[in-house]
C-alpha cells in the first residue's frame, strides 16, 4: 500500500489486496482522495496493531499466572511428600502405601 508515481504523470495511492491467493494491487485516488484512503488505511493499520498488543499483554499476564500455579504444585507435592514420609509411608511404583515394617510383622507371628 503506498503512494505512487508513474511516467511522471502524479501521485496516486494505492491498496493491495489478496484474492484467491494473489496479490492485486488497486487503485484508490490521487489529491484528497488518496490521502483520506491513506489516512483510513493507517488508522485500521493502527488499530490492528493495538489489537495484537493487547493479546500478546494478555497472554503474558496468563503465562504468568501459570508459572505461579506450577510453582505452588511443585510446593504443595513437596510438603505433601514429606508429610506421607513422616506419617510413615513410602512410595512403590508411583503409589503411597503404609510402610510395612519389619518389627509390625513379627509381634503379629
Amino acid at each position: 500500500m503506498g503512494w505512487e508515481t508513474r511516467n511522471d504523470r502524479g501521485h496516486y495511492y494505492t491498496r493491495s489486496r489478496r484474492i484467491d491467493g494473489r496479490v492485486v494491487r488497486e487503485y484508490v485516488g490521487c489529491g484528497q482522495k488518496g490521502e483520506l484512503a491513506a489516512a483510513a488505511d493507517a488508522a485500521r493499520r493502527a488499530e490492528r496493531e493495538a489489537e495484537r498488543a493487547a493479546i500478546r499483554a494478555e497472554q503474558e499476564r496468563i503465562r504468568a499466572a501459570e508459572r505461579v500455579l506450577i510453582d505452588l504444585g511443585r510446593t504443595v507435592d513437596l510438603v505433601t511428600c514429606g508429610a506421607l514420609l513422616a506419617a510413615g509411608f513410602e512410595r512403590h511404583k508411583r503409589q503411597w502405601r503404609h510402610r510395612r515394617d519389619d518389627i509390625h510383622l513379627a509381634g503379629e507371628a
